[in-house]
């Protein structure tokens, strides 16, 4: 077995690693591939949501490894409340092409997202800071306790 450098990772295989500590604390370990699909490991320090976003093309998937996080999707016109999942470790969805979506983690929860499907990878992300106003209001979903 031969390792390979990131240089070359990027340089002859299209497939670029990007670290960062976002404004939140949250941490996230992303490779990404020029053709747009990722993988991305997320570690929150503190709890909250991320920033509600959409896909035109790309799907999202999301599995918990570790502690539980919420997905909240909008209805179509933002009129309804949202649907909300609350998954736990080992759990998994896939959001839906279209649909404004946005996580919640608690601090010390673990994610991995895997982006696929699409081919222009972070430029199709669309915010939606309408449904951001919408789910910071909410009263924060909380698993079930067994």
């Amino acid at each position: 077995m031969a390792k390979i450098s990131a240089r070359q990772a990027l340089v002859l295989h299209g497939i670029e690693a990007i670290h960062e500590r976002r404004e939140t604390g949250e941490l996230r370990f992303r490779l990404r591939a020029a053709d747009g699909n990722a993988y991305i490991r997320t570690e929150a320090m503190t709890s909250g949501w991320q920033n509600s976003h959409f896909h035109k093309r790309t799907f999202e998937t999301y599995i918990v490894e570790r502690g539980w996080m919420a997905l909240a999707v909008a209805n179509n016109d933002l009129t309804g409340p949202p649907t909300v999942s609350i998954l736990e470790p080992q759990q998994l969805v896939t959001t839906p092409v279209g649909l404004i979506h946005n996580v919640y983690l608690p601090a010390g929860a673990t994610i991995h997202t895997v982006k696929h499907g699409g081919t222009d990878g972070d430029a199709d992300w669309h915010g939606a800071p309408a449904f951001d106003e919408i789910v910071r209001q909410m009263e924060v979903p909380q698993p079930a306790v067994p």
